[in-house]
Parts: structure tokens; C-alpha cells; sequence
């Protein structure tokens, strides 16, 4: 598996998560809009979607063993910005 598909299948994964947390009423709904409950809800050819809207999935090795956190995209844009593990796998 390639380091973009293993990054893409942990956004997956932590996405599931969270609509497994929202359905057990774990985290309230309310914390988000219709349309990022539909990106939560919502699979694409059978996957949970990598991306909601307003939203950036941060992988935090600190924060082990659930080290994906979502961050809204200003903050992860601006004060959250790094050499992640996707730019050092490819190089950059």
C-alpha cells in the first residue's frame, strides 16, 4: 500500500470512528452542520469520505494510540502547518 492510500484509509477510518461516536451520542451532532454530517454519514464507493467540509483530519504522533485529530481547516492552514508525513514519504 502506498504512503497516500495508508493515509487516505487512516482518514477513512478515523471518519467512521466519528460517526460511530456521533450515532452512540459520545460526541452531539450538534457540534456540526448538515452538510458535515453528511461527509461524516456518507460512504463513496463504499468508503467513509476522507474529507469533511470546514474540517482537516491532523495526524499527532503524540496523541497515540487515536493520534488522528480533526481540526478546523483555518487553524490546521495556518497555525498547524509542517513537513508531514506525507511531504517526507514523497520527498518534499
Amino acid at each position: 500500500m502506498t504512503s497516500k492510500k495508508r493515509r487516505a484509509e487512516k482518514m477513512r477510518n478515523a471518519t467512521l470512528q466519528l460517526r460511530k461516536l456521533i450515532n452512540s451520542g459520545a460526541i452531539d451532532k450538534k457540534l456540526f452542520t448538515q452538510k458535515q454530517l453528511n461527509d461524516i454519514n456518507t460512504d463513496v464507493g463504499g468508503k467513509a469520505k476522507t474529507k469533511i467540509h470546514g474540517y482537516a483530519w491532523h495526524h499527532n504522533a503524540q496523541s497515540s494510540p487515536n493520534n488522528m485529530q480533526l481540526i478546523p481547516d483555518e487553524i490546521h492552514n495556518k497555525a498547524v502547518r509542517h513537513t508531514g508525513e506525507g511531504s517526507l514519504s514523497e520527498g518534499r
